[in-house]
């Protein structure tokens, strides 16, 4: 459970600091549909964890 829980806050805290990236502008208009693409997998993925780290006994 601890490396479920380790991958979430992971994902939680890049998500945060691009979000917070985008809205500051820091992020390059050539660089958007990038961050975009990557803000997506990483919600899926983060989305996937959580499901998955319901599933596993906890000890």
């Amino acid at each position: 459970m601890t490396y479920f829980n380790y991958k979430i806050k992971e994902l939680e805290s890049r998500i945060q600091l691009v979000q917070f990236m985008i809205d500051s502008g820091e992020v390059d208009r050539t660089q958007e549909a990038t961050v975009q693409k990557d803000m997506a997998t990483w919600n899926k993925q983060l989305e996937e964890l959580k499901k998955v780290a319901q599933t596993v006994p906890r000890s």
